[in-house]
C-alpha cells in the first residue's frame, strides 16, 4: 500500500526506507513520525475549534487528492458481506428484524450508482490511524487496511464515527455505568462536533449525508463481535448503531442523543 501511492499522497504517509518481501513475512523500515494521533489530541490534548478546523481541512484535502486517483472497484460490496457475516457472531441481545431491515437499507444505498465515489483508500481513516503535525498543519496516515482502492464515502464514515459518535471514548473505555445507562467522559467536544457537522453540510447533500450515516451505523454494528472482551463496549456500540439508524429513518440527520447541536 505505501509503495504504490502517488507522490502527492505519499507526503501524507511515513517514508519507507527499505523493504524485503518473503513468503512468510514482509519487513520494512519506516520513518518514525514524532506527532500525536488525532485520538490523543481529541481525547486529551486540544478541544479548540481553531485546531480542529485545521485538522478537518487537512483530512478532507487529503481525501480529495486520493479521490483523484480512484478507479472503479467492488470494495463497497464487501462492506455488505462483512456486515452480514459479523452480525452472525454477535453474542449480545439484538433486535433481529431491525438489524435485517438496516442491512437491506444499507445494501440498497450501496448499490445506488449515484452514491459511488471511487477513490484511493486508506480503509481505516479514523483518529487512531492519523497523526497530526501542528507545525505543517498536515496529517500522516498509518496502519492502512491494505486495499488500494475503495470509496470516498467510506473514509468519511470512518471520520464521522470518531468525531460525532464518540467511538474513541468507548474504545478507550472512557465512560462510567450509572444504573442502566452509560455516561461518556466527552464534555467539551460539542464545538468540534458542530464544526464537523458544518463541514459535512457544506460538502455533501442530504442524500449523501444519509448514506454516510448508514455507513457509520454499519461500522458500529460490525464492531460488536470484535469487542467480545468487553460487553459494555458491545452494548454501547449497539446503542449507538440504533440511534444513528433511527435518526436516518426519521430524516433527522443530526438530532439524536449522541449529537446535541448547540447554537
Amino acid at each position: 500500500w505505501f509503495s504504490n501511492l502517488p507522490d502527492e499522497v505519499k507526503i501524507h504517509t511515513p517514508r519507507i526506507f527499505s523493504s524485503d518481501f518473503f513468503k512468510e513475512r514482509t519487513f520494512y523500515k519506516m520513518e518514525k513520525i514524532l506527532a500525536p494521533s488525532l485520538r490523543e489530541i481529541y481525547l486529551f490534548l486540544d478541544s479548540t475549534p481553531e485546531t480542529w478546523s485545521g485538522i478537518f481541512n487537512s483530512m478532507f484535502e487529503t481525501l480529495e487528492v486520493m479521490e483523484k486517483y480512484g478507479h472503479k472497484n467492488k470494495f463497497m460490496e464487501s462492506v455488505i458481506d462483512k456486515t452480514r457475516s459479523r452480525v452472525q457472531n454477535i453474542n449480545i441481545p439484538i433486535e433481529n428484524m431491525l438489524v435485517n431491515d438496516f442491512i437491506n437499507d444499507l445494501e440498497y444505498a450501496i448499490n445506488a450508482e449515484e452514491l459511488r465515489r471511487p477513490s484511493l483508500m486508506h480503509g481505516d481513516f479514523c483518529f487512531s490511524n492519523l497523526l497530526y503535525d501542528f507545525n505543517s498543519s498536515s496529517i500522516k496516515m498509518i496502519d492502512p487496511r491494505g486495499e488500494l482502492f475503495g470509496d470516498h464515502y467510506y473514509e468519511v464514515a470512518k471520520m464521522t464515527h470518531s468525531v460525532l459518535y464518540d467511538y474513541d471514548f468507548v474504545d478507550a473505555e472512557l465512560y462510567v455505568q450509572d444504573g442502566g445507562e452509560f455516561k461518556l467522559y466527552n464534555n467539551g467536544k460539542w464545538d468540534i462536533k458542530n464544526l464537523f457537522i458544518d463541514v459535512l453540510e457544506d460538502k455533501y447533500s442530504k442524500e449523501e449525508i444519509r448514506y454516510i450515516k448508514l455507513l457509520t451505523a454499519s461500522l458500529f454494528l460490525s464492531m460488536i463481535p470484535l469487542h467480545s472482551h468487553n460487553e459494555n463496549n458491545q452494548k454501547l456500540y449497539y446503542k449507538i448503531f440504533k440511534e444513528i439508524y433511527d435518526s436516518v429513518e426519521k430524516g433527522n440527520y443530526f438530532g439524536n442523543i449522541w449529537i446535541t447541536r448547540q447554537t
